[in-house]
């Protein structure tokens, strides 16, 4: 779609858990925030997220950490994933 940005959460074997489709202007970490907000519990075993670097800031980290009690882990694509890369992951 042009002009449009599509952010998935799957878990560590790639499987969906939530999809957001935003406009491409909208920044990647204020994205990030709406597709996990109110999601814990859903998913009440999920720990720590992992995101591509788009995704670094302190201001998201604190909200993940603030609304659902998850760690925000970023991968920098010259770091190996520390699990299936798809995006952004979830782990419990």
């Amino acid at each position: 779609m042009k002009g449009r940005k599509r952010h998935i959460l799957v878990d560590t074997l790639g499987l969906l858990i939530a999809s957001r489709v935003e406009p491409a202007s909208m920044p990647d970490r204020r994205a990030g925030a709406r597709l996990v907000a109110d999601l814990s519990p859903l998913w009440p075993t999920i720990r720590t997220v992992i995101a591509d670097a788009g995704h670094e800031s302190r201001k998201l980290a604190a909200e993940i950490k603030r609304h659902e009690g998850w760690r925000l882990v970023i991968v920098k694509r010259s770091e190996p994933a520390p699990t299936r890369w798809s995006g952004v992951n979830v782990s419990a």
